[in-house]
């Protein structure tokens, strides 16, 4: 079986923290993959508040402040203790690249990490390590206190169906067709918009079989899907072809350097058998398809003259 085109986890991600804050999108500004410097280092995404003062409603928001750093794992990656500390030196990297010493205060700063699974080897290190502890703040909504940066953790398949749908569907794992249902009449509301496609892609590409299942038992599904599985099977042929096309040129040079080494093994054997003809050796020379070790031997000896 062709092995699936990799999922685009980061840019759906990027969509559907955006379709997340909908409803308060007037009192945020969203930055994609901001720079930190001149050097490639990145925030996954850096939402910043227009209005200082506004308190964000939104359940995954309620810890924001002024510029809040949001780092994301991909559904089947896991969140270690390395990339906490990449993330809390971007916040801190952050804070400190402006024009104006503490023109960004730490205390208007939070810190989000974003992830499938509950990364148990990093709350163990926090806890012990650092002295934070952990807090459930609401369905998958985790603060992490004792910082001077506030601090959350968000677990996508624990969220709230009702408030996160879309952040919770971006994964793998979705099992059950009322699941895929909910998503997909959601997405019918805005199939034209950019960020819910984007959202839609991935969810669709990651849970494909699921999906599919789906669209063959629900004929309005799959009305609903019909570009977006027109493209993808497209898209899968393409690679299908694509992997068919590199097995049968690597099956080609094979038997090309196959070839090549009985050309060059008929010329050693040649080579030795008028060698040991000029030395006198032509009694011998039947020897060498019977006997491998005498064969070895005489293109030694030859060879090396």
């Amino acid at each position: 079986m062709a092995k699936e085109k990799k999922v685009q986890w980061h840019p759906a991600f990027a969509q559907t923290i955006q379709i997340e804050f909908e409803a308060e999108a007037d009192s945020l500004e969203f930055e994609e993959e901001h720079l930190l410097g001149s050097k490639p280092m990145q925030i996954d995404v850096l939402i910043i508040k227009k209005v200082k003062d506004v308190q964000i409603k939104k359940n995954i928001g309620r810890i924001f402040r002024g510029h809040n750093v949001i780092e994301y794992k991909s559904p089947d990656d896991t969140f270690s203790i390395n990339d906490f500390y990449k993330v809390y030196g971007y916040a801190c990297f952050y804070q400190s690249d402006t024009e104006r010493i503490a023109e960004i205060s730490a205390e208007d700063l939070t810190i989000t990490i974003v992830c499938n699974k509950y990364p148990r080897k990093l709350i163990h290190h926090l806890e012990q390590v650092r002295g934070i502890t952990v807090r459930q703040c609401g369905e998958g909504i985790y603060y992490l206190e004792g910082d001077p940066i506030p601090m959350q953790l968000l677990i996508t398949k624990r969220l709230s169906e009702n408030e996160n749908l879309w952040l919770r569907s971006l994964r793998t794992d979705i099992q059950s067709k009322e699941e895929i249902d909910r998503i997909c009449n959601a997405y019918e509301k805005h199939r034209h918009a950019k960020k819910y496609k984007a959202a839609m892609d991935a969810i669709m590409r990651g849970n494909w079989e699921k999906m599919k299942e789906a669209k063959e038992m629900c004929d309005a599904l799959r009305e609903l899907f019909a570009e977006e599985i027109e493209e993808v099977e497209r898209r899968k042929e393409q690679e299908i072809e694509e992997i068919e096309q590199r097995k049968e040129q690597e099956i080609e040079e094979v038997e090309r350097r196959k070839e090549k080494e009985k050309e060059e093994e008929k010329q050693r054997l040649l080579s030795l058998i008028s060698a040991m003809s000029a030395d006198g050796k032509t009694e011998q020379i039947p020897m060498l398809s019977k006997d491998k070790d005498f064969l070895q031997a005489m293109l030694e000896k030859y060879e090396g003259k």
